[in-house]
């Protein structure tokens, strides 16, 4: 008798697995952004940048160039709910900026739409309640490891990603560039970034998982007459190089004519771009939160 696997009945066509019944009652666009086999990499969670880049690639350096005061924690965090708790990618976050409790109160207000006080205060309606119980169990289930050491030197930070990868961990954010110390004794500023990025690169190779790293966004330099942003120790030692930008925040909507509430990310430096490639999405101001523009 010919065993009844899966594999069997799909060929004589008597069963049609959900997958393929997905594919026949979802616009592709929701199919894209709930299927993670459409990406190579860990899947983003954002439909768009994710066709572009197919997701953070095994063994690669991403940076992610962000300007002061545009929403760089919450992008950060956007990707991090995407990745670790509505997804089901295990994430590690080295977090030397913000203690590990204000990151967590961060997903939950994202999440509920309501401040970690108010949920402590008990004060909540029954609504509010469904809402909190739905972030809480996505929470709880997540597979998030959150390190806030303040200024770890570079070997420290490298070590315990080692440790972090050895069980199994399948990407690593860094929040950010500028607060990792060189443990060597490097005077010059951009020498010492240069040496800590060559540094990220070989590791996210040596664990063969992609590491994300975040970066402050200078204003633009005049280099063989062309204006760029970021200097050579970011450019030339990153696999995948990310810019984000809000162009409601300098007040250029108007003139651009571009829609209020959205954010240009653009993929600068990336082994599937042969020139500079935008893709948006949507801000939501309210949860402070980066959603897919459609």
């Amino acid at each position: 008798m010919t065993e009844n696997t899966i594999e069997t009945t799909q060929k004589l066509e008597v069963f049609d697995s959900i997958q393929s019944i997905l594919d026949q009652t979802l616009k592709p666009n929701f199919v894209r952004l709930h299927n993670n086999k459409a990406v190579e990499g860990v899947n983003s969670g954002f439909r768009d940048l994710d066709e572009v880049t197919q997701g953070f690639h095994p063994g690669e350096l991403t940076t992610i160039v962000v300007r002061p005061g545009i929403g760089k924690t919450a992008f950060l965090l956007s990707l991090i709910n995407n990745i670790s708790i509505t997804g089901d990618y295990s994430a590690g976050l080295f977090s030397g900026r913000r203690p590990s409790t204000q990151v967590i109160s961060r997903l939950i207000s994202t999440t509920t739409g309501l401040s970690v006080n108010k949920i402590n205060s008990g004060d909540t309606t029954d609504f509010e309640e469904n809402k909190i119980n739905i972030a809480l169990n996505n929470l709880y289930k997540a597979k998030l490891y959150i390190d806030d050491s303040k200024g770890p030197s570079l070997m420290e930070l490298m070590e315990r990603a080692r440790a972090l990868a050895e069980n199994g961990i399948d990407i690593i954010f860094i929040d950010f560039l500028e607060t990792i110390v060189n443990s060597t004794e490097i005077e010059d500023c951009e020498e010492d970034k240069c040496h800590i990025m060559k540094q990220l690169n070989a590791l996210a190779k040596e664990l063969n998982i992609p590491i994300v790293i975040f970066s402050a966004l200078k204003q633009p330099i005049l280099y063989k007459n062309k204006y760029k942003y970021t200097p050579d120790s970011v450019n030339d030692n990153t696999d995948s190089l990310i810019f984000l930008n809000r162009p409601d925040y300098y007040h250029i909507n108007a003139i651009d004519k571009k829609e209020k509430g959205t954010a240009e990310v653009t993929i600068a430096k990336h082994r599937n771009v042969d020139e500079p490639k935008m893709v948006s999405l949507r801000i939501i101001e309210s949860l402070d939160k980066y959603v897919n523009l459609n």
